[in-house]
């Protein structure tokens, strides 16, 4: 047996721990697969040893092959012919994704999954309808027109029972940084800041979901919330491609219920709007949020497929 067999107690499996077998082995071939990408188990060792810095010096021949053992006896992972795929197969196979991702949420506690999203509003908001005597249209004032309007950027946090951060960001504070909206460096003083604080609050372990914004890897989330005192992240998931609506609760539909309670109230320049944005954002009612899970089919009773129009 080798040395660095040696070192782990004579079970080279056990040098990854199962969150990391899962992750940079069985997660990143799924991945590759689902960007019709074919893997082998030298791109698989590659990755392990770009993720799991601990093994950076470690032999590439001793890691390939506990990474061969791992995918075979573990993640049953085997050789299988490629098949080409036509785009008029990508319909089934992004139904497929969204009810994979579901049903992954559904195995779980709903008090685990935390949810992030970003989204915009101008600053004068109105109501979009209104009554109105026949023939006359239904009016309402502003001082600008809409496109003219400065933009607040919107970044939240949920869990199931409660709302859990919010950063707003108004014309000013763009104008100070140079920029004409939120970047990644903003997402991630904003997990760092104000998310990680609210998680580290929490007594049990938290799934971080959010979406492809940035190209933001699970690993640079995670890290970030680390890095602001979060220690309780148990994973972070990413949405399949384009599933926001189908999979994102704040998406589907909590900031259309918040841009309507803020339109009522029509307010008339930016920071007027951003304290109705914050007051509604963070004055979710819980039943509100618990029924935004169940709209993406996140609860054990919702069917995984549902609004995906499978026949």
């Amino acid at each position: 047996m080798d040395a660095f067999a040696e070192q782990v107690g004579g079970d080279r499996r056990s040098v990854l721990t199962e969150r990391e077998k899962e992750r940079h082995i069985l997660d990143f071939v799924s991945h590759q697969n689902a960007k019709r990408k074919a893997v082998d188990y030298a791109d698989v060792t590659k990755n392990v040893k770009k993720k799991v810095k601990r093994l950076a010096k470690t032999d590439d021949e001793v890691l390939l092959r506990i990474v061969q053992r791992i995918g075979k006896e573990e993640m049953n992972l085997s050789w299988k012919k490629t098949t080409n795929t036509l785009e008029s197969d990508e319909t089934t196979d992004y139904t497929e994704a969204v009810a994979a991702y579901r049903r992954k949420c559904q195995r779980v506690s709903k008090e685990k999954l935390i949810f992030l999203d970003g989204t915009g509003m101008k600053c004068e908001p109105r109501r979009l309808r209104g009554l109105a005597p026949k023939g006359k249209k239904a009016k309402v004032e502003s001082k600008k027109q809409e496109r003219y309007q400065p933009r607040l950027d919107i970044w939240g946090a949920i869990s199931y029972n409660k709302p859990l951060a919010l950063d707003i960001q108004d014309s000013e504070d763009r104008k100070q940084k140079g920029v004409r909206g939120n970047g990644k460096k903003d997402v991630k003083l904003f997990l760092r800041k104000k998310v990680a604080p609210q998680v580290a609050k929490m007594k049990h372990n938290v799934i971080v979901s959010m979406d492809r914004g940035f190209h933001f890897k699970p690993d640079e989330i995670e890290e970030e919330l680390k890095e602001g005192g979060a220690k309780n992240i148990e994973d972070v998931w990413i949405f399949p491609p384009n599933a926001g609506k189908l999979c994102d609760p704040l998406d589907n539909n909590l900031w259309h219920s918040m841009k309507e309670k803020v339109r009522k109230i029509s307010p008339v320049d930016e920071k007027s709007t951003a304290r109705a944005v914050k007051k509604a954002f963070m004055g979710t009612p819980v039943k509100d949020l618990q029924k935004y899970y169940r709209n993406c089919g996140l609860t054990r009773a919702e069917d995984p497929y549902k609004d995906l129009d499978v026949e």
